[in-house]
């Protein structure tokens, strides 16, 4: 009999919208069927640029006093320059990302459903941080 694993799954939100949290999801992680690391939006992002970054963290501002912070361990480092207190958000280490897009093509060129922000980039950024990348689509087209 093979050893069960674990599946950790780090996340900022996860649900589909205006319906609300994915039921299958939420009850998953009830059973503990999986394991859940969430973050708050600062945080995910600043995870995911230190990976892409090849840092080993990010400092952050945000986030100060929140559970997320706490139940996730992160550490405070000083700002050489200004003595400030920050966070040191950890880098991703992702073994598979999954993103959801509009259309892609049998290359693997994917188009997204919305322009990439300055501020949430998250699918670029997962797709860089992670070892392995699984993308759905709405429909596959042609490369032309």
């Amino acid at each position: 009999m093979r050893p069960k694993r674990t599946l950790l799954l780090s996340y900022s939100y996860l649900g589909m919208g205006q319906l609300g949290l994915a039921p299958n999801f939420r009850r998953a992680a009830e059973n503990a069927t999986i394991e859940v690391k969430e973050y708050n939006i600062l945080g995910f992002a600043s995870a995911l640029r230190a990976a892409n970054m090849g840092l080993p963290f990010l400092p952050s501002r945000g986030g100060f006093g929140s559970d997320i912070v706490k139940e996730l361990g992160f550490k405070t480092i000083t700002c050489p320059y200004t003595g400030q207190e920050l966070l040191a958000v950890p880098a991703f280490h992702l073994d598979v990302c999954v993103i959801h897009a509009l259309q892609a093509d049998c290359y693997g060129n994917v188009q997204a459903h919305s322009p990439v922000e300055s501020t949430i980039d998250y699918d670029v950024a997962m797709a860089r941080a992670g070892k392995r990348l699984v993308v759905t689509a709405e429909r596959v087209v042609s490369p032309e």
